[in-house]
């Protein structure tokens, strides 16, 4: 008999939601298959079986897990007999929270947004899903037209995803003494060369692009802080991005980006946009950045600091392209396009000159543009 426990999927998170199981109970179950589906404040991940034998389910849908806790067991084979008795319903009352059949299995936190916004239980069939979520709570109350907020004399409790960004912005802020340091940048080559490509790659792409080919010659902007006066340099820029749709703020990782072109960024940042929209980020997505790029290029944002990750040394801000008038070289008033870009960086490595060199060297990768639409792969 094999135990099937809860493993520690990040660090942010003691505990786990159950959010279905892939097999039936008393099914047989292959080695290495996916046999549960988990949600952290951040993504989904699947639990891989550690052996073959049939399931036995100890904790049922819809139950917050602690890591370590033991959910289910796989015992023997098929041929070996029916699975051990499971503890009674009883024994989970207090762990699950779930509504009597033929009603769905309702988690926590949704059943907390539920009292807060006065659903009833029974509008969750319109939902249609056996194991609701806060995020199908939210998504039902938009259905109804609910303002998505209610009064509530003892607080309004966090998502798990914002609790999760709670955490990293205060560790950051307890740990890392940021400096930062903002220049502009005339984007008028990145739009014209986006434009040339005619694909979804805009100032977003083009800049992690450029910012990825910057850690050969700037190693400590892409560093993981070690011991007093150590620093551990990475092997590889993997670009961290700020990703919002409205459905909590995520940083998924762009491997390897200073070997990817324009082109093949932009598919990756697409990937992400789906999945942001369809709640599907994975823990391995979200894992690894040597160095965030921040997206604060909404219409009218100049500039925004961004914090600097845990375990990181800096963090590249992008402002909203705008028009500015300038006076060229032959003393000339023309309209040329500009943003501002920024870097937050961890002072006990970087100092400010370092900052300014590495911003300037950032902006003439992007006055350049054309030279980042190759991946540096094909200049071999």
């Amino acid at each position: 008999m094999v135990d099937i426990a809860v493993p520690k999927l990040n660090n942010n998170d003691s505990s786990y939601l159950l959010v279905e199981w892939l097999f039936d109970d008393g099914a047989q179950v292959p080695a290495d298959a996916s046999v549960a589906v988990l949600e952290t404040s951040k993504a989904t991940e699947d639990l891989v079986a550690p052996a073959s034998g049939v399931l036995q389910r100890i904790v049922p849908d819809g139950t917050e897990c602690e890591c370590g806790e033991v959910i289910g067991r796989l015992v023997g084979s098929a041929a070996d007999g029916p699975p051990a008795p499971v503890p009674s319903p009883d024994a989970d009352a207090e762990r699950a929270v779930s509504a009597p059949a033929p009603s769905p299995v309702v988690t926590a936190p949704a059943r907390e947004l539920m009292d807060e916004l006065g659903i009833d239980e029974a509008e969750l069939r319109l939902l249609d899903q056996k194991v609701v979520k806060r995020a199908d709570v939210e998504r039902l109350a938009q259905l109804k037209g609910g303002s998505g907020a209610a009064a509530n004399p003892e607080g309004h409790r966090l998502s798990p995803n914002q609790r999760a960004v709670w955490n990293v912005v205060s560790e950051s802020q307890r740990t890392i003494p940021a400096a930062f340091t903002v220049v502009h940048v005339d984007m008028g080559q990145v739009e014209e060369s986006a434009a040339r490509l005619g694909t979804m790659a805009g100032a977003t792409e083009f800049v992690i692009a450029a910012m990825a080919r910057l850690r050969v010659d700037f190693p400590l902007f892409f560093a993981a802080p070690g011991e007093t006066g150590w620093v551990r340099p990475a092997d590889a820029s993997h670009i961290a991005v700020t990703v919002d749709v409205g459905k909590g703020l995520f940083t998924p990782v762009v491997r390897e980006a200073e070997q990817l072109s324009v082109v093949e960024i932009a598919d990756v940042m697409m990937d992400f946009r789906v999945k942001a929209v369809r709640d599907g980020f994975r823990g391995s997505d979200l894992a690894g950045g040597t160095a965030l790029l921040a997206l604060n290029n909404d219409a009218g944002v100049v500039m925004a600091t961004p914090i600097v990750f845990p375990g990181n040394t800096c963090a590249v801000s992008l402002g909203d392209t705008r028009d500015e008038l300038a006076v060229d070289d032959r003393g000339e008033v023309r309209l040329r396009r500009v943003a501002a870009i920024g870097v937050a960086y961890d002072h006990r490595i970087v100092n400010g000159r370092d900052a300014v060199r590495f911003l300037r060297t950032l902006r003439e990768r992007l006055e350049h543009a054309h030279e980042l639409t190759v991946s540096p792969r094909d200049v071999r």
